[in-house]
């Protein structure tokens, strides 16, 4: 038996080793445990049906491609997930697989080159030797398939967790990722069955070496962009589709701002006409509690903040109703003419996001409610602090919490909008928790009243 009859049936098991790399968080279809051995042993059965004899590259690349779709239609039996998330991990498992065979080619080209040692699996005339070059070039061949195995697995697996590339819409890389790996095959086709015996064979050895070692490397790099197009564009497209988002959301906030102005002006002004026309009307038939009750309820609404910053002053009395309503306790301590380098929307958008996310995580707690903001300066620079209490434990992503909530793509945009503000304003922002206590701080340095563009 030559080499590639062994190698059809081990093709399948590397194929279907690198596509788990990518697939073992896909959602399972119910008889997992049962479907997925009966269809690897099957996909292993037909690859030695499939026939090998015919020396042609055509045949070679259909070959492969045969062999590839065996384990996508597995991966469309025992997983319950798109299809798109199926052929992702089957392309992505393939690249991988096809970068550690290239260099395996790579090695066997260089000991064809310069010694007597060959391991040709490809070559369908010679039988196997099993002699001691055999298991030396076998061993350096598993040598390189675990390397780039577990540097995928490392590296790259990851990434595709980190960036959420199944949860994106990435058919368009798919389908070029794909395209380059369909390319990548008729290649290597073209490299195993035609080229040494045609093109190459009249310019000697040496000349042969170099040029094939050239294709191997045009082959693997191929591949490595198709793993990099497969990862990085959808994490680049995610990241503008956010930061367009989050220009949203913050020029949403104008509308927002202007008519929470009018509304807390007009609560504050018929509130304060209220209070004393209650007075008036009740004069001395009231008691002590029933008065202090009146007035409490009154002062809830006319209880308007000055920090010597309007903008401040508004986001600062809508939020407060809240926390009353909710029994929390917000205390502030603010300069807000310190403030006077920001536009006013963006002032209610960033310490809007900020007592929003405060506000969602203290009301988890049974008691204790308190959120704490302090806007001071410190050395030339401004800063801004905002505390309080949490529950359970915070997994932090790129410097910010992740959402706990389950549908993570529409949820965990406040504090993303909060740093966006701070670096539109050239700041610096940190969060730490320690003991339950989430701390928020932003530094401005030497802030000044003139106001960047959009």
């Amino acid at each position: 038996m030559s080499p590639l009859f062994w190698f059809r049936p081990i093709f399948i098991v590397l194929l279907f080793a690198a596509e788990s790399f990518f697939c073992f968080k896909l959602k399972r279809r119910k008889g997992f445990a049962w479907k997925f051995p009966v269809c690897a042993a099957a996909c292993i059965g037909l690859a030695f049906a499939i026939p090998y004899k015919i020396d042609n590259a055509v045949y070679g690349a259909f070959m492969f491609f045969v062999l590839f779709a065996l384990t996508l239609a597995t991966g469309m039996i025992v997983f319950d997930e798109p299809i798109k998330n199926i052929l992702f991990c089957a392309i992505a498992g393939y690249t991988v697989q096809h970068i550690a065979s290239e260099l395996c080619e790579v090695f066997n080209s260089i000991m064809v080159c310069y010694s007597k040692y060959r391991f040709d699996i490809y070559d369908i005339y010679v039988p196997a030797k099993v002699d001691t070059s055999s298991f030396l070039i076998l061993t350096v061949y598993a040598i390189i398939y675990v390397w780039v195995y577990l540097t995928v697995l490392k590296m790259v697996v990851p990434k595709v967790e980190k960036y959420k590339i199944l949860q994106t819409d990435n058919r368009v890389v798919l389908a070029l990722a794909a395209l380059i790996v369909l390319i990548d095959i008729i290649m290597s086709s073209i490299i195993t069955y035609l080229l040494p015996y045609t093109t190459l064979a009249p310019l000697g050895r040496n000349t042969s070496f170099g040029v094939m070692l050239l294709l191997h490397g045009y082959n693997i790099l191929c591949c490595s962009l198709a793993i990099i197009l497969a990862l990085e564009l959808p994490r680049r497209r995610g990241a503008e589709n956010e930061l367009k988002l989050i220009r949203q959301l913050n020029h949403s906030k104008k509308d927002q701002y202007a008519a929470a102005k009018a509304n807390i002006e007009l609560i504050n002004m018929k509130c304060h006409d209220l209070k004393h026309r209650t007075l008036e009307l009740l004069g001395d038939r009231a008691d002590d509690s029933e008065m202090k009750e009146i007035r409490d309820m009154i002062d809830i609404y006319d209880s308007a903040y000055s920090t010597e910053n309007e903008a401040l002053n508004v986001v600062l009395m809508e939020k407060s109703l809240i926390c009353k309503h909710m029994n929390i306790n917000l205390s502030v301590i603010a300069d807000g003419a310190k403030l006077g380098f920001m536009r006013e929307t963006d002032i209610y958008a960033l310490f809007g996001n900020i007592l929003d996310n405060a506000i969602e995580a203290v009301c988890k707690l049974d008691g204790g409610r308190s959120i704490g903001l302090n806007i001071k300066t410190a050395n030339s620079f401004l800063i801004i602090n905002a505390f309080n209490e949490f529950q359970g434990d915070l997994k932090m992503a790129s410097g910010l919490p992740q959402t706990t909530k389950k549908d993570a793509r529409h949820h965990g945009y406040g504090l993303k909008s909060v740093r966006y503000i701070v670096d539109k304003y050239n700041g610096e922002m940190t969060i730490s928790t320690k003991d339950s206590i989430f701390n928020l701080t932003i530094a401005f340095a030497e802030p000044t009243v003139q106001e960047p563009s959009e």
